[in-house]
């Protein structure tokens, strides 16, 4: 099955979700303020894994305007080519904790639940908003796959656990990276996967 294809990345965004909602049940009871990366805090880098729900209702209440991206490549590249953006993304991950409230746990699987039912109806081809331009829903969606299953992993890595990801969310999020990949991190990613040489390259195709 063709990774990118409409139906492909929906079952990538179902296992991709699944895999949230039960990592985030062992979240309850944990302190929160603990480090989840190097430099959100565990309940920052939950509220910013959200986001990969979040911003699917965001995008459906969106007026679609601007260029047409035709792959979720094209949006990472627009979308993460404006000055200073990793700066604004780590602070959208700090700020995003306070909106989930006090119970941040249930308020994050409440939004979970919510975008999977709209995501089921909404159509493959409907358009959707976003600063960088517009896309089809399929498009959109697979780059909320690829959201969620590497900041699914570092929720793993935080809880000291191995990570785990479904095979249909992995081999979407792989075809996305290598689209976004420019040639030195495609180069790494094939001597990575050949037996070649280490996967240290990689950090540079999303970070």
């Amino acid at each position: 099955m063709d990774p990118l294809s409409p139906t492909a990345i929906r079952l990538a965004f179902e296992e991709a979700a699944v895999d949230f909602e039960v990592t985030v049940e062992q979240l309850r009871g944990l302190d929160l303020s603990a480090p989840g990366t190097d430099r959100w805090t565990l309940g920052e880098l939950l509220a910013h894994t959200t986001r990969g729900f979040a911003t699917i209702e965001t995008a459906l209440s969106t007026e679609p305007e601007g260029p047409l991206l035709e792959s979720p490549g094209a949006y990472f590249a627009q979308a993460l080519g404006v000055p200073e953006v990793h700066e604004a993304i780590y602070q959208r991950g700090v700020d995003g904790l306070a909106q989930l409230g006090p119970d941040p746990v249930t308020a994050a699987l409440e939004v979970a639940d919510r975008v999977r039912d709209l995501v089921d109806e909404t159509e493959d081809d409907a358009l959707v908003g976003h600063r960088a331009g517009q896309l089809r829903f399929s498009t959109y969606l697979a780059t909320r796959v690829v959201e969620l299953v590497l900041h699914g992993v570092d929720l793993h890595r935080a809880l000291g656990r191995p990570p785990v990801v479904g095979h249909q969310a992995l081999r979407t999020t792989l075809q996305v990276l290598l689209d976004v990949a420019d040639d030195a991190a495609a180069l790494s990613i094939c001597l990575a996967l050949s037996g070649r040489g280490d996967s240290t390259g990689l950090a540079s195709v999303l970070s």
